[in-house]
């Protein structure tokens, strides 16, 4: 799946990684079981906004008991340094959009929910 590429670029080449940003990032529990995997210095992990992660069961125990500050999927972006309407884009059409824009049927309050595949 491409969602997972980076991550498992990340986890097979990374393996030093002390700290990771994925804000908004559509990988899956596939893609950050590569990251675990292959990062086992990875101190810090901010999956904000990555919506398509389920930490239930198995996998969230794994990140609490291995990542010393863990930024959770619903965890709040505000005052987040990195989120700017003006670098957003759909990481699977690659076309760039506003928090406003309608390109994949979405709105300035439900902006990061949408997989453009369903579109």
């Amino acid at each position: 799946m491409i969602r997972n590429k980076t991550a498992k670029a990340i986890g097979e080449n990374l393996h030093e990684l002390r700290h990771l940003e994925l804000i908004g990032n559509t990988m899956t529990n596939i893609g950050l079981e590569a990251i675990l995997d292959g990062c086992c210095y990875l101190e810090s992990l901010d999956l904000r906004q990555c919506m398509y992660i389920n930490l239930k069961g198995d996998m969230g125990k794994r990140c609490s008991e291995n990542i010393k500050y863990l930024k959770l999927p619903e965890d709040s972006v505000e005052g987040c340094l990195y989120i700017s309407e003006s670098d957003m884009f759909c990481v699977i059409c690659e076309e760039e959009f506003t928090y406003y824009d309608d390109l994949h049927g979405i709105d300035g309050e439900d902006w990061t929910v949408y997989d453009c595949e369903d579109y």
